[in-house]
């Protein structure tokens, strides 16, 4: 999980971070694994063989990791709109007959949509039902 929130902490940065595949590069692995070791405190440092192989198991970690974020991303393409020429806005007044619009709840139940799960849901008047 810290590899894989270094990434996304690091994929903000559009500069050095283009596109999911720039992540594999060098330069990018190395700033990740500085993250990662970083992140992670050792509970019982003492216990650590040395500080070499540790990055290199860290460093080994990281990559992997790189590697199913990359297999695992579609990039979005970066869009920019620009107008040609002067643009204008504003706002047009309208009227809107809603004379033929009836809605009434049904024996004094709400429903409601629970767009999480996309459920009905009937909501009674002494509480839920």
């Amino acid at each position: 999980m810290v590899a894989l929130d270094a990434v996304a902490e690091l994929g903000k940065d559009r500069a050095l971070v283009p596109t999911s595949t720039a992540l594999n590069t060098a330069s990018v692995q190395e700033k990740l694994t500085q993250l990662v070791m970083q992140r992670l405190v050792p509970q019982q440092g003492e216990l650590l063989n040395t500080e070499a192989s540790n990055a290199e198991a860290i460093a080994a970690v990281v990559k992997k990791s790189v590697e199913v974020f990359i297999e695992q991303t579609i990039d979005i393409p970066r869009i920019t709109v620009v107008p040609v020429g002067p643009v204008r806005g504003g706002y047009r007044s309208f009227v809107l007959d809603v004379s033929r619009m009836n809605y009434q709840a049904t024996d004094q139940q709400l429903l409601s949509q629970r767009f999480a799960i996309r459920s009905p849901t009937d909501l009674w008047r002494g509480g839920r039902n």
